[in-house]
């Protein structure tokens, strides 16, 4: 039996004795009569048992806390438990290489029903060393509180590995594996949450279509009351006649907007064409007006005049707009000042013919965090607790796919502001 593999299988050993100890700790009655005394309670024992134990153990919930790191995790690594708060603070300081893997890698654990054995990651300790370990990691079921947990147990391979030559391939071999394993992981984990975006779409476009059967139907009684009144002499100039008339415009603008969405929606191919950005923009902002009115959200409009056209998929950059004001909205739901400015504007380079036009949407939220500021277009990385982490991502490769970018910064004044730009129309 190889080094690598006597390792995980004493991690899996220890996890099931663990397991085990867990058991007859939450079972175990009350003390009475001759039993044991208990004085810190069965938690505060298993507590203590992973915290003691001689392998470096961390136990984190699905939302990256970490609650638990053993002393010899602390020991081996360097870092305190006051510096790994959270799995991504870890991923940040120990893994200098392939951390959206890593990340994906890890939140994949939750899903799973048995150990994952993982071999030979190449960690950072806080004194700059490279280390080799091998994980096992373990669903352990949910919290008081409903959040899922994983323990993760690992043991320093360095010193086996690196005994003699013959080791080092196996090491390498070893590290490749995994790495591939990764990779599988966080495509299969991608695959997944792409699926549930595109059944939300079905969804979307299903209801937009139910919808419009009853708004039809609004749309020709009132065109019906519309006669009536018309051939009623008494109801001549009575205030009816405009009551039936604004809800009848009402009507055609809320079919307007169920059409788009079901534009927005739709699995289509990209059909690319010239796009008056300003129209685009007064478009979508009157898709999002009437959840920013519930909202008590001001959605203000800053457009430049006479803005060149963009050659692009009209569907695909009111997804990207709408998106953007979607997260703004939500950036300042919690804010005394609820105000979203979305501004169009020309931006020609120093020596070229050729520039680009600019959509900004500028919140007045908390900010992004320094180090989120890039981070937060990765896949599957996201600032919400309920958040897919997909939408930025999303936006971003189809702004590329345009020849543009977005970006994201953070204001002087408070709040963050996000950028599309796209190049403007050849001719």
């Amino acid at each position: 039996m190889s080094v690598t593999n006597s390792t995980t299988k004493d991690l899996a050993d220890e996890a099931s004795r663990l397991r085990r100890r867990l058991a007859k700790v939450q079972q175990q009655p009350s003390s009475s009569g001759n039993d044991l005394p208990q004085p810190e309670g069965g938690e505060r024992f298993l507590h203590r048992c992973l915290f003691e134990l001689p392998l470096p153990v961390m136990v984190h919930s699905e939302d990256g806390e970490v609650l638990l790191i053993s002393k010899a995790w602390t020991e081996l690594t360097g870092y305190t438990p006051e510096e790994l708060p959270t799995i991504d603070a870890w991923i940040r300081r120990a893994f200098a290489r392939d951390q959206p893997s890593i990340r994906a890698g890890i939140a994949a654990l939750f899903e799973q029903q048995k150990p994952v054995r993982e071999h030979a990651f190449r960690i950072l300790t806080k004194s700059g060393q490279q280390r080799l370990w091998d994980f096992t990691s373990t669903p352990v079921g949910r919290l008081p509180d409903g959040r899922r947990a994983v323990i993760s147990m690992a043991v320093d391979v360095t010193d086996r590995l690196s005994d003699g030559h013959a080791a080092e391939p196996a090491a390498a071999d070893d590290l490749s594996r995994s790495q591939h394993a990764e990779r599988t992981t966080a495509r299969q984990l991608q695959l997944n949450q792409i699926a549930r975006v595109n059944t939300l779409g079905e969804m979307a476009a299903g209801l937009a279509h139910e919808i419009n059967q009853p708004l039809a139907a609004i749309g020709n009684y009132t065109a019906a009351c519309q006669d009536l009144v018309a051939q009623t002499p008494e109801l001549s100039g009575a205030p009816i006649a405009e009551y039936l008339q604004e809800i009848s415009e009402q009507v055609y603008r809320t079919g307007q907007i169920i059409r788009r969405l079901r534009m927005l929606v739709r699995n289509s191919n990209p059909h690319r064409s010239t796009i008056d950005i300003n129209s685009l923009v007064r478009e979508v902002v009157e898709i999002a007006a009437a959840d920013a009115r519930l909202k008590g959200i001001e959605l203000a409009l800053e457009l430049a005049s006479a803005l060149p056209a963009v050659w692009a998929d009209r569907i695909q950059l009111e997804q990207i707009v709408l998106n953007l004001i979607q997260n703004a909205m939500e950036a300042v739901a919690t804010c005394p000042a609820k105000r979203v400015s979305i501004s169009t504007a020309c931006l020609t380079p120093a020596g070229l013919a050729r520039g680009s036009v600019e959509v900004a949407v500028c919140d007045s939220g908390e900010g992004i965090e320094v180090d989120d500021v890039e981070r937060v277009f990765e896949p599957f990385f996201s600032t919400k607790p309920q958040g897919m982490g997909m939408g930025l991502s999303i936006c971003r490769s189809i702004a590329l796919a345009h020849n543009g970018n977005i970006t994201a910064e953070n204001n002087t004044g408070g709040g963050a502001t996000f950028r599309l730009m796209l190049p403007v129309a050849d001719g």
